[in-house]
């Protein structure tokens, strides 16, 4: 099965890392930006899913996990 990659962008960062640990436990390729633009104009990656990080998101995506595992 292939990894699903995943970039979240958010103006928070520590709630982005806990929330990217919290995929990646799973099996979940993430990174985090603050910079949406400038990320995805230098980076060389493609992305299954690119999540913006709004209120109330983290534990949104926390109640997909089993959905994606």
């Amino acid at each position: 099965m292939k990894r699903l990659n995943i970039l979240i962008c958010g103006g928070d960062i520590l709630n982005l890392q806990r929330t990217a640990k919290t995929l990646a436990d799973d099996g979940v390729r993430v990174e985090i930006t603050s910079q949406l633009l400038d990320y995805l104009w230098f980076s060389a990656n493609t992305w299954d899913v690119l999540l913006i990080d709004l209120d109330g998101l983290t534990s949104f995506l926390r109640s997909l996990l089993p959905e994606i595992g």
